[in-house]
Order: structure tokens, then sequence, then C-alpha cells
């Protein structure tokens, strides 16, 4: 009589560069806990990582390369220290896009498994990069909003009795779970064939008053029921200020809008802003990635005068984002829209006060 297969959970182990000793220690709990799993009848755990166990392929980007053979697995296992790691143009790494898909995956059809771990072993203060720090702070900081809770870590023995715990609770939910058939990631984009409109009734009036450091009106535009569908944004902008400050921003509705300082916040955010000052009468825009400055401010070619324009945030099913003014496309790029998103309608000072209108607030999805 053959014996019946034994189960198999998938775990994708995914962290920065730089954490071999610390990914070995995942295999070794993990090897113990599979030669234990013959005694108890329960589940092994198949390590999917890179590069061992994904091949070299091409793809629109080389993450994407490996998110197309991770669609399916049970349990996301992230390691993080002082690096957050190489970004994308999706995330600020590969291993918190990784993240980002494994979090919406579970929030949509509740298939996954995530466990996160920080380690806070002491090194030399040349080997950090202080950027690279501010952006794994930033995530934690995005994690605990999500209401992930994480373990921190102050040598290799207590990350092996912290995952112990954690991978045995995590692979007991996954057999309990495991009547549901996961699908793959890709087939949660919705068909929407007659679109959805919604118009904000009226006239917005924002008012900025003179404060320091910053005073902020704003109008937030909900998009959690329209993800994966591709969406348009409109609104026309009416101002007879001299100076002023209008903008959006795109964040999760649990990060914060504002921070102590301003309306720049750290996070999976992007800030994009039109402005104006008095002793330059030509429009600018300016461009904010997780509360860092792009760039210098870009001049607005033939904007002297000029006191409104209609304004389009075009957002499509695959993350790829196009700002328009007046029907003119100033900036482009990918952004994740994952989790609850929203868009922060804002107009903004601190120079000066000034008042602004956002006319004709219309979401097409």
């Amino acid at each position: 009589m053959a014996l019946p297969l034994q189960k198999t959970v998938r775990l994708f182990l995914s962290s920065p560069g730089g954490l071999d000793e610390h990914r070995q220690v995942v295999r070794d709990v993990i090897a113990t806990m599979n030669e234990q799993s013959g005694n108890d009848g329960k589940p092994i755990i198949q390590v999917i990582e890179w590069p061992r166990s994904i091949a070299a392929a091409v793809s629109g980007y080389s993450q994407g390369a490996i998110n197309e053979q991770t669609l399916t697995y049970d349990i996301l296992l992230c390691l993080f220290s002082h690096s957050i790691g190489t970004p994308t143009p999706r995330a600020n790494s590969g291993t918190e896009e990784e993240f980002d898909r494994a979090f919406e995956s579970l929030l949509l059809r509740k298939d996954k498994q995530i466990i996160v771990l920080f380690a806070d072993i002491p090194c030399r203060p040349s080997d950090i990069d202080p950027y690279q720090f501010v952006l794994v702070n930033a995530f934690r900081q995005k994690i605990e909003r999500l209401g992930v809770l994480y373990h921190t870590y102050s040598d290799l023995a207590t990350l092996s009795r912290y995952l112990s715990t954690s991978l045995e609770h995590a692979r007991n939910r996954v057999s309990a779970d495991q009547t549901v058939t996961p699908q793959p990631f890709a087939s949660i984009a919705r068909e929407n064939p007659i679109p959805k409109v919604v118009q904000y009734i009226g006239t917005r009036v924002l008012t900025c008053r003179l404060f320091n450091p910053q005073w902020a009106d704003y109008v937030m535009i909900p998009l959690t029921e329209y993800r994966k569908a591709h969406v348009l944004l409109r609104w026309t902008f009416v101002t007879e200020a001299a100076y002023f400050r209008q903008g959006f921003k795109i964040a999760d509705c649990r990060e914060p809008i504002f921070s102590s300082g301003g309306v720049q916040t750290i996070g999976t955010n992007l800030l994009i802003h039109l402005g104006r000052n008095k002793a330059d009468q030509n429009w600018f825009i300016s461009r904010y990635r997780y509360g860092l400055r792009i760039e210098s401010d870009v001049p607005i070619a033939n904007t002297i005068g000029k006191h409104s324009a209609n304004c389009e945030l075009d957002i499509s099913a695959t993350g790829e984002i196009q700002f328009s003014i007046d029907g003119e496309a100033i900036h482009k790029e990918y952004f994740p829209l994952d989790g609850n998103p929203q868009v922060t309608l804002m107009a903004w000072g601190d120079e000066h006060t000034f008042t602004c209108e956002l006319r004709d607030i219309t979401v097409i999805a």
C-alpha cells in the first residue's frame, strides 16, 4: 500500500543583500522542523529564494521576473537589518515590493502568512548608509500602521528562537486554510467594461494661511474600490494668487497626510505639486517620493499670467501614473497603489497666504 504524499507549505524567503548568515539560520530552523514533520505528520516547508530557486528570465524589469515566478506561495518571510535594498520602479527595494504584493494578496484573498523580522545587531558605523537606514525605519512605521506585528532580534540565537515560534504558527495557519485554493496574483485585476463616474459636487475652496513651517488645506479622494482598475482623476485648479502651492499626494490611507514639519512624509507616497513664486511668475513642478525631493523645481513653459489649469491624474491598472495639465503630460512613472490607496488634493503655503479653488473634481474608473 502506497504511503500518502506529505503535504508541502511553500515559504518565500526575502531580504536585502548582506544577510547571508541570517538566511542560513532560516534554512537551519526549517531543516529541523522538516525532520520533525515526519514524526508528527505536519507539512514540510519548501523554501523559495533568490537566486537558489528562481531562474534567470526576462520581464518588464528585473524584479518583475522574480514576481512572475513567485505567484503562489503560502508564507512570506522578510528579514531586514540597516539596509532596505536595491530600489525597483514600484518600491524602495525588491523586498519591500515583495511585501507589498503579499500584503495586498492577503487583503484580497486571505491566502498568505507574513513574517517580518528586523536585526538590531551592532555593526561598524561606516557600514551604515544613513539614507538606507531612514528607509528601513520608514518601512517599519508603514507595516506598524498596516497592523503587522514583527520581531526585533539582537543576535542569531534570538533569531532562531523567534523563527521557530513564528514559522510553527504560520504553518499551522496555512494548514487550517488549505481547503482554499490560492489564485495567481495576476488574476485579481477586475474587468470593468462600463466606466463608473463619481463627481464631487460643488467647488472646493482651499485657503492657506501664513504658518511656520507649513499650513495645508486638502480634499481626500479614496481609491480603495478602484484598485486594479484604470482610474482618471480630474479637477480644475483656479487661483488669482501670485504665490501658490497646489498638488496631490498618493499614499495608503493609513499613512499620515502631514509630518510635524510639513506636507512631505516618510513612507510609500508620491507628492507632486505645481507652484508659483512672487519673484518668478512662471509655474513650476516639484516632485517628492517617500518624503524626499526627486529633483530641483522644473519650470513649465508658457505659464506666465496663467491663473487656471485643467489637471488630470491617470492611474493605470498596472501602476503607471501620468499627471497632465491642460492636456500636456508633465510627469510619468511607476508607483504602487497597494493596500487602501487614496489621493489627497492639497494646497499649502509657508511664505505667503493664498486661496485657490478646485472645481469639477471627478473620478472615472
